[in-house]
C-alpha cells in the first residue's frame, strides 16, 4: 500500500463514462433542506433540556423572592 502513484500517467473518466454516471446518480449537490418555520424552530427551542432548566430556576428565583418580601 506504500506503492507510489504516477501523475503523468492518471486518466479521467471518459465523456460518455461521466454521462452515465450522471444519468445513473443525478448531479454532485446536496440535498435541500426543508424550511423550517417559526414555530418549528420555537418548538425545539422549547424542548432543549437548558432552555428548561433556565425557565425553572427563573420560577424558582421569582417564587422564592416573592416569598422572602418584607
Amino acid at each position: 500500500m506504500t506503492e507510489k502513484i504516477n501523475e503523468t500517467n492518471l486518466q479521467g473518466l471518459t465523456e460518455q463514462a461521466a454521462l452515465e454516471r450522471l444519468a445513473v446518480d443525478g448531479y454532485n449537490e446536496l440535498p435541500s433542506a426543508n424550511k423550517r418555520n417559526f414555530f418549528h424552530i420555537l418548538l425545539e427551542v422549547v424542548r432543549e433540556p437548558m432552555f428548561l432548566l433556565l425557565i425553572a430556576c427563573g420560577c424558582s428565583t421569582c417564587s422564592w423572592a416573592i416569598v422572602q418580601k418584607p
